[in-house]
């Protein structure tokens, strides 16, 4: 059993290095074992990175990379962990491994998931962040690795000359013709900066991480009857919906979590009753609860967040998700359900 780290050259031609590390040798290629579970990227920051002056801009700018290029074309979610805990499973661990230039190693990624894979490393050369056009460049095609591509150039049927220092994988699945531009061989045989054509096709199909949803956006309110409506945004046009003839008092929060390939949208309130009532989206249609067992007085406020570290042998990617509603009782005290 082999895994392969990939190791990406500066836009100045640097040799790069495949390096071959602990896994699995399945991830030189997309298939649903080496796929992140429901297109979920869990990313920590190594001590690294968190001791770095820039850590929250530069940490940012990874973030709003990867949701720039990745999540418009496939049904990808990737979140910010913070700082990795030691021998943490199932998630991204981005590291610095220069502080001054030249480097003398290159940007370099493991390929594919893992569920007990602790060394899902993305090393980067933080002073390459003056730089933005080649700090996008590693950024995407190291996290093109992570998500299971190998270099392109690797492939046994590559009939391009720009590179042929590597050995070529076999076994790799081909999801479209040999791509000169693709963002795997920016710094070999191009120097582009976004996710091409054929990148963009491979990363959407239904058996990698497929398309991503459409954008919903949703306002809820109490009508003169006291029940919930929802007026929603569906691409091209507003509609009302009303969600249930639960009498409510008081609307609180509304949450959109990430659950499995989709998300669930939460809408929690206190009924006239004083019940604290949740509706909720499961991704196809609207459901309702109550619970009697404390007689509210305010509107329910609401948090979630993934229980990282919970998930099948500690996978951050496959960790539950966690609701919690907070509100005053009669009694005044404050009190939760999750």
């Amino acid at each position: 059993m082999v895994a392969l780290l990939s190791a990406c050259a500066g836009v100045d031609g640097t040799d790069l290095d495949e390096v071959v590390a602990e896994a699995d040798q399945e991830l030189a290629r997309p298939s649903t074992a080496n796929l992140w579970p429901s297109g979920i990227v869990p990313i920590c920051w190594t001590s690294s990175v968190v001791g770095h002056s820039q850590y929250s801009t530069i940490t940012a700018r990874i973030l709003e990379n990867l949701s720039d290029n990745f999540t418009p074309v496939a049904n990808l979610h990737f979140e910010d962990a913070g700082p990795c805990p030691s021998n943490a499973t199932g998630v991204v661990k981005v590291h610095n491994i220069c502080t001054s230039t030249p480097c003398p190693n290159p940007p370099s990624a493991a390929v594919g998931y893992l569920q007990n894979g602790t060394n899902l490393y993305v090393s980067l050369n933080f002073p390459d962040f003056s730089t933005p056009a080649l700090w996008q460049r590693y950024v995407l095609q190291l996290f093109a690795h992570i998500l299971g591509f190998a270099h392109e150039h690797q492939r046994t049927d590559w009939s391009y000359s720009c590179d042929t220092s590597e050995p070529n994988i076999p076994g790799m699945f081909h999801y479209t013709s040999p791509d000169i531009n693709s963002i795997t061989t920016s710094g070999f045989c191009n120097s582009n900066t976004i996710l091409s054509a054929s990148d963009r096709t491979a990363l959407s199909r239904n058996d990698v991480y497929g398309t991503p949803g459409a954008q919903r956006l949703l306002a809820f309110v109490k009508d003169a009857g006291s029940d919930v409506n929802v007026n929603w945004w569906n691409g091209s046009g507003w509609s009302w919906s009303e969600l249930s003839t639960v009498d409510v008092d008081q609307l609180g929060s509304a949450i959109a979590t990430r659950v499995g390939d989709r998300h669930q949208v939460h809408l929690f309130s206190t009924a006239s009753n004083g019940d604290l009532v949740v509706h909720w989206w499961n991704g196809t249609s609207w459901s309702n609860v109550s619970w009697s067992d404390k007689d509210l007085i305010s509107a329910p406020s609401v948090v979630s967040y993934r229980d990282y570290g919970k998930g099948p042998n500690g996978s951050f990617a496959e960790s539950p998700v966690k609701i919690h509603a907070f509100a005053v009782d009669s009694g005044n005290s404050l009190v939760s359900r999750h």
